[in-house]
């Protein structure tokens, strides 16, 4: 009986160690797949935010291409008036010649002008006051636009407005190259929304007048459309002011974004070339991955700022490509 006891205690002895080891091994085992589980969820939400990234970057170029050969052909246009001014050239046709052979060049723009100060260029506004492509003031102020196979004339309009989204005044007061708020104006009898890249034209140091290219946001909206991250993702370009420039759904088109100043922080840092992530908007459904764009660079210098004083921003959503709450971000290097 007593040997028959101490069998029985034995087992239980044994039984306890073995529940003992085995939970603890069951312990184990579960901490090992949660952390696998863990890490390669990790490592699945950095490759998704890395592609997101690289599709952020590479259609931020794109659409800052857009606007950089706009303001490229602007800055042109600006210094080769600059030029034919310090040469004493005072006639007319030979600058709406310049402006009219960039429009026929490139047709993607949807208009080429200037606008100058009273009497800045030649002193003879009042001789020139209701003649083709000028208003009663008679300023030169020629805006050259395409017309079925060709480029037609006619005057610059909204360039004595003063306000946020203005393209003349800016410029003109700033001294600096600017990306105008969208607006609308009518040009050869069509309503259409535009924006507007503006470089001023100087003379002994005075800002004497503007160039400038009108870009279509329609051009911008088509560019926007093709960026699909993984599907279901979307891209928004959103102004200087935070206007809604482009979007998949035009009923946001003109609306504020906001973006609890993420996109106001990614302009203001000193090197637009770094990347790093940046909280997200508080949105449960998306992350997203920003680009500021296009401010069109001056030619390269050491610190690589932008020269306008009022760069644009592109935020990619991409459906939990970073994790909640995070977002890759960066500025591209031709912004």
């Amino acid at each position: 009986m007593e040997r028959i006891r101490n069998s029985l205690h034995t087992r239980t002895l044994q039984q306890r160690l073995l529940i003992a080891i085995n939970g603890t091994i069951v312990v184990v085992l579960a901490a090992l797949i949660a952390f696998q589980a863990w890490d390669t969820a990790g490592f699945a939400k950095k490759e998704a935010a890395g592609r997101a990234q690289e599709t952020a970057n590479r259609y931020g170029y794109e659409v800052s291409a857009r606007l950089d050969e706009a303001m490229i052909a602007a800055r042109t246009i600006a210094q080769t008036f600059e030029g034919m001014k310090a040469a004493w050239v005072e006639d007319r046709s030979l600058f709406n010649n310049t402006l009219s052979q960039v429009q026929r060049q490139n047709p993607q723009f949807l208009a080429t002008w200037t606008a100058w100060e009273p009497g800045a260029l030649d002193n003879k506004d009042a001789t020139f006051a209701r003649q083709s492509g000028h208003d009663t003031t008679g300023r030169f102020i020629p805006l050259w636009h395409r017309q079925d196979k060709d480029v037609v004339l006619e005057p610059l309009t909204g360039y004595a407005s003063s306000g946020a989204d203005d393209f003349y005044q800016g410029p003109r007061r700033s001294g600096k190259e600017t990306i105008a708020e969208p607006f609308r104006t009518t040009i050869g009898g069509r309503d259409v929304a535009v924006t507007s890249v503006a470089v001023p034209i100087r003379y002994n140091g005075d800002v004497v007048g503007v160039a400038g290219v009108h870009l279509a946001l329609s051009s911008l909206q088509e560019i926007v459309a093709r960026i699909k991250p993984y599907e279901t993702g979307y891209a928004v370009l959103i102004s200087h002011g935070g206007t809604i420039v482009a979007h998949p759904d035009p009923g946001q088109l003109g609306r504020r974004f906001d973006d609890d100043g993420i996109t106001a922080g990614l302009r203001g840092r000193a090197n637009p070339a770094r990347s790093r992530e940046r909280p997200c908007p508080r949105s449960p459904r998306t992350t997203c991955s920003r680009s500021s764009c296009p401010c069109a660079r001056e030619p390269p210098t050491s610190s690589g700022r932008c020269r306008s004083s009022r760069p644009w921003t592109k935020c990619l959503r991409a459906p939990r490509a970073c994790g909640r709450g995070r977002s890759a971000s960066a500025q591209s290097p031709h912004s």
